[in-house]
């Protein structure tokens, strides 16, 4: 099942139909779901920015599962698919990939 997440500096909504990420159909989820996940973009990293390749490892070939990331921060944007599994991903990304695994398990 896919679910869709949008983090701004603010609020955290929530997409219930899994719409492609678009504006239709996002609702804005509570305070306290917003404060146990705002902190995920201090995980973020910077080494992304700076990538050509926008898909790690195989996001969801064998149901592990994936994570979209599209993101806009200090002026500096882009998106990506990323594999869950550690094993098949940069070491860069592997506290990040964990962080959304956790931040997921809050929501």
């Amino acid at each position: 099942m896919r679910k869709i997440y949008r983090l701004e500096e603010d609020k955290l909504y929530k997409d219930p139909n899994g719409l492609n990420n678009t504006e239709i159909g996002y609702i804005t989820l509570s305070n306290e779901k917003f404060n146990a996940i705002k902190d995920l973009v201090n995980y973020f990293p910077t080494d992304l920015y700076n990538e050509e390749n926008q898909t790690f490892g195989c996001p969801d070939c064998v149901d592990q599962g994936g994570a979209y990331v599209r993101y806009s921060i200090d002026g500096n944007s882009g998106e990506f698919r990323i594999d869950m599994n550690n094993d098949k991903i940069p070491s860069y990304l592997h506290g990040f990939v964990d962080k959304v695994k956790e931040k997921l398990e809050l929501l």
